[in-house]
């Protein structure tokens, strides 16, 4: 029998954005990364992806080349609900995704290398519950992708700056 041995793996992932002034406080940002699984006969694929995508669930592939483009921008509220809540900004992004995917794990009937593309919105509050200086983050994205489980409408919850 044969020992159990994690899978080596390697992330090179490089990030860059600006300021297009389309709008007020608006950004532009590209995100590029390739994702390398390290097999040999004595290791079995564990995953555990360093890669966090939005749009290609279901998608496991021994090496994957990623590019994304996002335009984020506020659109400013300041809504309120008397001693409930401050509603302060929506925080918008629309984004674009392509994935290269070498070797399909998922599909073993598949091209050795296949294209899969992603696109979608992010919309999400910026709030204050009970007009306290807690930030709160919620809202939906939706994503429309060629991945077998990336299209859907997914719930945002974060709480920035902890």
């Amino acid at each position: 029998s044969k020992d159990l041995f994690f899978t080596s793996q390697a992330l090179f992932s490089l990030k860059a954005g600006t300021h297009t002034r389309i709008l007020p406080h608006d950004n532009l940002s590209y995100h590029f990364a390739h994702q390398q699984y390290y097999l040999n006969e004595d290791t079995r694929l564990l995953i555990n992806p360093l890669l966090k995508t939005r749009g290609f669930d279901g998608i496991i592939a021994q090496s994957s080349v990623y590019n994304a483009i996002d335009y984020s921008f506020p659109l400013h509220l300041d809504l309120s609900i008397p001693g409930l809540l401050y509603i302060k900004r929506l925080e918008t992004n629309l984004f674009a995704e392509r994935m290269l995917a070498g070797w399909s794990l998922t599909d073993p009937e598949a091209a050795a290398k296949q294209e899969f593309y992603a696109g979608g919105v992010e919309l999400s509050f910026n709030l204050h519950p009970l007009r306290s200086n807690f930030n709160l983050n919620i809202g939906l994205r939706a994503t429309l992708s060629q991945a077998p489980e990336g299209s859907g409408v997914e719930m945002i919850l974060n709480v920035p700056y902890l």
